[in-house]
């Protein structure tokens, strides 16, 4: 059937299509917020998916070794520790930067966890130069996000009434769900897998509170939490000297600082 359009049928004019391609502008515009919350949302949940990864494999190698927890950043002693002992810095050219092969292949997570993206926080700005590989010259993301809780895993020199925990019964005794085990660090405060918090100060003299390590504040000025009982958490930091510039100095007083106390009550136990 041949479709006819009578004379005269009113057709759209130039200033219509003008007037339609503008509200078609300003909608897409209205939209733009909508979409970006979006992609926000969509990073925040990989990154928890990621944390989740690592934290089950945390618990299948403890299962698979009688029970004893991977390594924190035993670098000094020669052995691979639970992120292959790399030590990132901000210096692109450092293959502790962007190495999988020397490093995260070599973790003690890597044969549970088998994904390398999985070490890293979509939201992570910091890139490193790889100088070999499948990605020589290009500017790729740093292998690692995120540090474990330095009262985990069988290294923390800062003393004091409080337990490294080395071993799944201690973790059963300190309670699994208020335990955390692996958060994001500040770009500019990673370094070894260790995230050192000080119980200086807990939990009767929060004006003594110092802190060492800085958390990332990817998430809407959080940073995601892994726990040892598998849950994740984005914990939103409430104090602005938690969540300073690039630029930092380390092992701060910083007296009353109620987010140290969050992660001070689920760090280790007496």
């Amino acid at each position: 059937m041949r479709w006819v359009i009578p004379a005269g049928t009113p057709a759209f004019t130039r200033l219509d299509l003008v007037a339609f391609v503008t509200v078609l502008g300003l909608l897409g515009l209205l939209l733009l917020p909508v979409l970006g919350d979006s992609e926000r949302h969509n990073r925040a949940v990989v990154c928890s998916v990621n944390v989740k990864k690592l934290v089950a494999g945390w618990s299948a190698f403890a299962a698979d070794h009688a029970d004893v927890l991977p390594y924190n950043a035993n670098a000094a002693t020669g052995q691979y520790d639970w992120c292959g002992s790399s030590f990132l810095d901000l210096n692109p050219a450092n293959p502790n930067n962007w190495n999988h092969e020397l490093y995260t292949k070599r973790a003690q997570l890597w044969p549970y966890v088998l994904d390398t993206s999985a070490f890293s926080c979509p939201d992570d700005p910091t890139r490193a130069r790889a100088a070999s590989g499948p990605d020589a010259g290009r500017y790729i993301r740093r292998i690692r996000s995120y540090s474990m809780n330095t009262w985990i895993g069988g290294r923390s020199w800062l003393g004091g009434p409080w337990i490294v925990l080395t071993n799944l019964a201690q973790v059963t005794a300190a309670g699994p769900d208020r335990l955390w085990v692996l958060m994001d660090e500040h770009p500019d405060s990673i370094n070894d897998g260790s995230f050192v918090l000080d119980m200086t100060g807990y939990p009767t003299s929060p004006g003594q509170i110092r802190i060492v390590d800085f958390p990332a504040y990817y998430h809407g000025r959080g940073a995601t939490v892994g726990f040892a009982d598998a849950h994740t958490e984005v914990r939103v930091w409430r104090d602005n000297r938690t969540v300073p510039p690039s630029g930092l100095f380390f092992n701060l007083p910083q007296p009353n600082n109620q987010d140290i106390v969050w992660l001070q009550e689920r760090s280790t136990r007496r």
